[in-house]
């Protein structure tokens, strides 16, 4: 060891409490890191119950902006988190009636000139559904997709909804919505 003329240590740190200041901020620093010894998944659980009664109490009003001629369901049924998935709703609830009102539909009836009646062709891809090859659908929920099973994309027009108050009125059936076939 080197030592200068009053005998202190030249290899020793220069403001020894400037090392105890960094070395007290790394221990404060790993032991937020660490939670105070909570596991990963109990912090988590109780940053989600923060975050969701943050929502809850702030959040007034959440608008959706979805594509022009898909319904709500079309883009958000299964999303995670929904409270009711389409995927769980029962056929008691999902059936269509005839137009009688009360006589359930044995299968779906075609859709007249298909789920994509006119060729298109979207992000590179081919699309055309006629009818006859979207024929005999239970009756329940389906959905669009394509001879893959992919969903189709947001840009391919399909021929699935009206565009009239009344047959809409008719077809939604008091919030049933069983009458849109």
């Amino acid at each position: 060891m080197d030592k200068d003329a009053n005998g202190q240590n030249l290899d020793g740190p220069q403001d020894p409490a400037r090392r105890r200041l960094l070395g007290c901020i790394t221990v404060v620093g790993v032991g937020l890191a660490l939670g105070g010894g909570e596991t990963t998944q109990a912090a988590a659980a109780k940053a989600d119950a923060r975050l969701d009664q943050a929502l809850r109490s702030q959040v007034r009003n959440i608008v959706v902006i979805y594509a022009e001629n898909r319904s709500f369901n079309n883009l958000y049924s299964n999303f995670p988190g929904v409270q009711s998935p389409l995927s769980g709703v029962p056929a008691s609830r999902s059936t269509q009636l005839d137009r009688d009102g009360h006589t359930p539909l044995a299968r779906l009836p075609k859709i007249w000139g298909g789920l994509v009646p006119r060729p298109q062709d979207v992000d590179g891809k081919h699309f055309e559904i006629t009818q006859d090859q979207i024929e005999d659908l239970s009756n329940g929920p389906f959905h669009l997709a394509d001879a893959q099973g992919a969903p189709l994309p947001l840009g391919v027009i399909t021929r699935d909804l009206w565009h009239r108050f009344y047959q809409n009125q008719m077809q939604i059936n008091a919030g049933r919505n069983n009458q849109f076939v």
